[in-house]
């Protein structure tokens, strides 16, 4: 089991994405993903941040890497009550979902890394306090 804080400042170019976690040589099997966004720290005119939808801000994207098959899958967040614009995703062996880069529905069973992926055309910049924190279990 492990704990981490990883903080995102920086620019994430249009349609790229950000590692946050790699697993490899163990396999994931629990844990959660919390992703924080201060609104205040983010700059592009498309990151509509205000949702209370199940998926984190309609370009940012927590998708996953599966080490057996090379598919991506896009990992459902639901908007946590208690901090403004923070997500949170539970992490498990395996996701059913869509490939954000294919449209493809795909099974990943084996996820070797986590990725925040932008998935608006413009960059996103994000400021001090932008982070994510994972708590990964692996064996």
């Amino acid at each position: 089991m492990g704990e981490e804080t990883v903080p995102i400042q920086g620019m994430i170019r249009a349609n790229d994405s950000r590692l946050l976690s790699t697993f490899d040589p163990f396999r994931l099997i629990g844990g959660s993903a919390i992703v924080y966004l201060p609104t205040s720290n983010i700059s592009s005119p498309s990151l509509p941040l205000a949702s209370s939808s199940v998926t984190p801000p309609s370009k940012l994207q927590l998708i996953a890497l599966d080490g057996n098959s090379h598919q991506y899958v896009t990992l459902p967040s639901v908007k946590m009550p208690v901090l403004e614009n923070s997500y949170k995703t539970v992490l498990g062996e395996a996701f059913q979902g869509t490939n954000p880069f294919t449209g493809e529905q795909v099974i990943v069973d084996n996820i070797e890394a986590l990725f925040l992926l932008n998935e608006s055309n413009q960059t996103v910049s994000l400021g001090y306090g932008s982070g994510v924190a994972l708590l990964t279990i692996v064996r």
